[in-house]
């Protein structure tokens, strides 16, 4: 991974530009997209943007505020920090969701226990269940 510097944003023709990346689920497969940000506004302290070109956004503006010294931003300076930035995003996904699929795995099994005493015995009582164990 890319160590993350804090510098000026480039420019292009005029325009102050950052960058993220997205990924986007579709029938046919996973795509990622880069979108890029234009800075309407520079303070002091971060800049206002808004997505460039997005034929969605042209009634409604959702602007959003990027620090120039934060570590974590929506958008970044450069298209290296930005892929950066999504890799980071996205192992912190994987990282969530194996832990809901140990939940699941859990669950599922406390279901088969479950299914096994009802087969067993149809008056069985509902078991109350505590952080993974049948009580």
């Amino acid at each position: 991974m890319l160590t993350i510097n804090h510098f000026e944003p480039e420019t292009k023709d005029g325009e102050i530009l950052f960058y993220r990346y997205h990924d986007h689920h579709v029938w046919y497969g996973t795509r990622v997209e880069l979108h890029i940000y234009k800075s309407i506004k520079k303070t002091q302290c971060g800049h206002w943007i808004i997505e460039k070109g997005n034929r969605y956004l042209k009634c409604i503006h959702k602007k959003r505020w990027i620090s120039n010294t934060s570590k974590k931003r929506y958008a970044y300076p450069t298209k290296a920090e930005a892929i950066n930035s999504f890799m980071i995003r996205k192992m912190r996904q994987i990282e969530i969701m194996e832990i809901r699929i140990d939940n699941i795995k859990i669950a599922y099994n406390i279901g088969k226990d479950i299914y096994k005493k009802i087969g067993k015995n149809p008056e069985y009582k509902w078991p109350i269940i505590f952080q993974g164990r049948i009580e």
